[in-house]
């Protein structure tokens, strides 16, 4: 069998690793090119989409006992934001959707308000979503730089 045969035709380690490595430098060169324009002062309107990444969760700290344990899928991203840029300072408003669906449930434990419910097991029935808000502002430490390094704060819910 040649060297490497078994990666050939597959998506490896070394493959992963080169195309995050090619989209990294890619948006980089985007992100060089977007700064070397210049920033213009006024109103602004951006949105953002993506894959969302979720763990599996659990709750085992209810009050009635009940012990279980969620694997939601993967699932998507999206948000919008609004803000008026003075120039150094920038003041923005997020809003941001998620929604998972979920894999499997399992009942470890139904504790006072589900005993019947301990030791079920469950497929794909639901989805776990979340809307978040945030209100943000940046400050621009060298806005005329091809890199602009900056500081930024906020508050939000969910």
């Amino acid at each position: 069998m040649p060297r490497n045969a078994e990666s050939r035709g597959s998506f490896g380690g070394r493959m992963k690793v080169r195309c995050i490595f090619a989209a990294v430098v890619l948006l980089l060169g985007f992100a060089g090119t977007a700064s070397a324009q210049g920033q213009t002062k006024g109103w602004f309107l951006g949105a953002e989409a993506g894959y969302s990444l979720l763990q599996g969760f659990s709750d085992s700290g209810s009050a009635s006992g009940l012990q279980f344990h969620a694997s939601p899928t993967n699932g998507y991203a999206a948000g919008l934001n609004l803000g008026y840029d003075f120039g150094y300072l920038s003041i923005m408003t997020d809003a941001f959707y998620r929604r998972h669906e979920v894999n499997s449930l399992f009942v470890a434990n139904g504790g006072t308000g589900f005993p019947a419910l301990t030791g079920v097991s469950s497929g794909a029935f639901g989805a776990v979503a979340n809307i978040s808000g945030m209100l943000d502002f940046k400050i621009d430490l060298l806005p005329q730089s091809r890199w602009t390094p900056y500081i930024g704060g906020g508050a939000g819910a969910s």
